[in-house]
């Protein structure tokens, strides 16, 4: 007995009635394989019976399973196939498309359409250039004149003051010899 059992709770069974226990164990053991060869027998006979009709329906069942396989590879297959017909078909029509553009630009009439635009837009520009010269031209001259009215009211002011100090100083000199 293992050491920490305790005795008070193990339960001992006479000799005839522990044979009997596992009899019965022994038994059911017993039944349960013979129904286990049985099964087994009965699958036997029923695949020794008729074993062309078995293989063959395993045959067909693999058959149709590579059958569904393959149909639904070409599914895949088919709808890869037209994507890459809408693809190329979208490159040859954007390759037409710039090759008939250039071939557009490429005539005579285009090429004087666009001369012509060209020029248009080259003028455009120098006229644009050529009236921004002017206005800088008038800004110039206007500020050149504000400077000149700036200076010559200074000058002006400066002469006023020093012609009104000349007065003051004639008219103290004039005191001054009065007074002697």
């Amino acid at each position: 007995l293992p050491n920490e059992v305790d005795l008070r709770q193990v339960i001992v069974f006479p000799k005839a009635e522990w044979e009997r226990i596992l009899g019965s164990t022994r038994e059911a053991a017993h039944i349960d394989e013979k129904k286990e060869q049985e099964e087994v027998h009965l699958g036997s006979k029923a695949a020794g019976k008729d074993p062309p009709n078995a293989t063959l329906s395993l045959i067909q069942q693999k058959l149709q399973a590579k059958k569904l396989r393959e149909e639904k590879e070409e599914e895949e297959r088919k709808l890869i196939d037209l994507e890459e017909a809408r693809f190329q078909a979208a490159k040859r029509k954007e390759v037409i498309d710039r090759v008939k553009t250039y071939l557009r630009y490429q005539d005579d009439r285009m090429r004087r359409f666009h001369s012509a635009l060209l020029l248009t837009k080259v003028l455009k520009e120098r006229d644009a250039q050529v009236k921004f010269q002017k206005s800088r031209l008038a800004d110039s001259k206007k500020k050149d004149y504000e400077e000149e009215q700036r200076q010559f009211k200074e000058y002006v002011l400066s002469e006023q003051e020093k012609a009104h100090q000349h007065y003051r100083n004639q008219q103290a000199l004039h005191k001054d010899q009065l007074e002697q």
